[in-house]
């Protein structure tokens, strides 16, 4: 799916505000959470998350969904980051 299609999508199953994000090489977003559930699915570079003490590295094409209130951190890649970011409330 290209860009325009996932943001269809994302739409279509509830989530608002949908988006496309751009993040630079190696920003560090630290520990934090949302007040919302949010979802991020990645179209270029890379990012590390860790929740609840497991480390995933996210790539084009993966989709991860983050309930609200869950504690996180994210960390992009040393190419940056593009995804797509919707939240539900």
């Amino acid at each position: 799916m290209n860009e325009e299609e996932i943001i269809k999508k994302l739409t279509e199953e509830g989530y608002k505000d949908v988006t496309t994000v751009k993040l630079p090489p190696n920003q560090d977003l630290g520990i934090h959470t949302h007040n919302e559930a949010t979802v991020h699915i990645i179209l270029f570079g890379e990012i590390t998350m860790v929740e609840n003490g497991k480390t995933d590295v996210l790539k084009k094409g993966d989709r991860v969904e983050i309930p609200k209130g869950t504690t996180h951190s994210v960390k992009c890649g040393p190419s940056g980051c593009v995804m797509v970011m919707g939240v539900k409330l």
